[in-house]
């Protein structure tokens, strides 16, 4: 079992094979902590906490090895929504800031993907989709707009490097069967 209990939690595999389980919530409260799982020994052990307890965020694996924690709240019920990322260092067991999104961005789980060349697309949680390139260490606004704020959307890679943006509900809770696809320029 893992060492805390945990719900609307992040995971993200290592490049050495490892998962990595971070934040959540318990008994209401937003977790910080981190647990890495062993595929090998199938077991848990606690690493580094993150910097900002968070729930409903996403995190996912960088090219040179690390894992980016992105967005996400502090409460269940997303009203301090985050812009900031944090990054963990399988090496150190440890978290840092990260580069700061452009809008906050809440109810994230499946809403992001690592593009072929290692950028990271975050579709959801916000109007626009935004990318980290693997070159640069900043955000960058995606142009045109989902038409309102989705969460809990769904993104894919698809086989040319574009990604497809599907569903999702807005702040009104009302879900859509819109479908976007974004295609990077060459």
């Amino acid at each position: 079992p893992l060492h805390d209990p945990r719900g609307s939690y992040a995971a993200a595999r290592l490049a050495d094979g490892r998962v990595l389980f971070v934040g959540g919530y318990n008994d209401g409260r937003a977790l910080a902590s981190a647990e890495l799982f062993d595929p090998a020994a199938s077991t848990f052990t606690p690493t580094g906490s993150m910097l900002t307890a968070r729930l409903k965020f996403t995190a996912a694996p960088l090219r040179d090895g690390s894992v980016i924690v992105l967005g996400g709240a502090g409460d269940i019920e997303g009203r301090s929504a985050f812009a900031t990322t944090e990054i963990y260092s399988p090496l150190t067991g440890r978290f840092r800031d990260g580069p700061g999104m452009n809008e906050p961005r809440y109810k994230l789980e499946g809403s992001t993907v690592v593009l072929r060349d290692g950028a990271v697309f975050v579709a959801g949680g916000a109007a626009r989709p935004e990318i980290l390139s693997s070159a640069a260490d900043a955000f960058t606004s995606i142009p045109g707009s989902l038409g309102g704020t989705r969460l809990f959307l769904a993104a894919a890679a698809t086989g040319d490097s574009s990604v497809l943006i599907t569903a999702g509900y807005d702040n009104q809770i009302v879900p859509t069967p819109q479908a976007w696809i974004y295609r990077p320029s060459p």
